[in-house]
């Protein structure tokens, strides 16, 4: 494994575990980029996985980060941030070298990440094959009451749906993520919807505030269809008032792209979806309409 010292260029550079106390520096290195994550962000993945983050340090100041949530044999890096004037040093390589030998260590058979077009390259090198496009969407909506199809009814989700929001996604996406979703849905209650069909839960919408923004995912369907993603959608816009609005939707899922574009969102960031694996991972199916976010998948 990569030692937890090194020397580049005389300077002494410490990689070491992400602590609590580290989370007010680090997300000045993640918004120095452009980013409008606040502290709740970047706690909650320290909650989900206390123990595969990491920070760059040297003499006490942290230069670099990494962060890591990690479920069921699958690791999500969320971000991957170098502070100006340190880079070009080798230390995001260095960083990206230690979480996966971590990873690798621990068994975790999927390592995922979503990445600037520009830094494509820089994965690439490290085993890293990209397997899928998205755009994220940013702005804002005023809503009117959403036209509900007669079939199906839009209705808050409660603390009781946890089990049955888990079990839909599962089956949706592919793979086990129920430490993330309900991280993501219990605090955000009143931003979160689901879509029910004969009394059974056919989609959901999870949504959360941070300052002055807010996020829109993951947002699944069992049967996507216009008028029902349509539904689904604006009632979780609704839910988060006209507040400034990220969603990141997958360039395959067309449904999802034209309802987010003719909301009024506007797309801002192409981002390539990038896996370290032997498995045969394919692009998410037509179900999944959102991401849940960059640092969740």
């Amino acid at each position: 494994m990569v030692s937890g010292k090194m020397n580049q260029n005389d300077m002494k550079i410490t990689i070491r575990k992400m602590r609590k106390d580290d989370l007010t520096p680090v997300l000045a290195l993640i918004n120095a980029e452009g980013w409008e994550y606040n502290l709740v962000d970047v706690d909650r993945i320290l909650e989900i996985d206390p123990e595969d983050s990491i920070t760059a340090v040297s003499s006490g100041e942290i230069v670099g980060a990494t962060t890591v949530a990690c479920h069921e044999g699958r690791g999500i890096l969320g971000h991957v941030v170098v502070k100006d004037g340190w880079r070009k040093k080798g230390i995001g390589r260095d960083m990206m070298i230690n979480v996966i030998e971590k990873l690798d260590a621990k068994k975790i058979a999927i390592i995922e990440l979503y990445s600037v077009p520009t830094a494509a390259a820089f994965y690439k090198q490290l085993g890293f094959r990209k397997i899928g496009d998205l755009m994220i969407f940013v702005g804002s909506v005023k809503t009117t009451k959403a036209t509900v199809p007669s079939k199906a009814v839009i209705g808050d989700l409660k603390a009781h749906d946890l089990e049955r929001v888990k079990d839909l996604d599962r089956r949706i996406v592919g793979f086990e993520r129920g430490n993330i979703i309900e991280k993501l849905m219990l605090p955000n209650l009143e931003q979160s919807v689901g879509l029910f069909e004969g009394g059974r839960l056919v989609g959901f919408a999870l949504g959360r505030l941070g300052g002055d923004t807010a996020e829109i995912g993951p947002w699944i369907m069992e049967r996507p269809n216009r008028d029902d993603a349509t539904a689904l959608f604006m009632a979780a816009m609704d839910r988060l008032g006209n507040r400034k609005t990220f969603i990141e939707v997958p360039d395959e899922n067309k449904i999802a792209l034209q309802i987010v574009a003719e909301s009024g969102l506007n797309p801002q960031y192409p981002v390539q979806r990038f896996v370290r694996t032997k498995l045969d991972v394919k692009p998410f199916g037509p179900g999944v309409m959102s991401y849940a976010a960059l640092e969740y998948g």
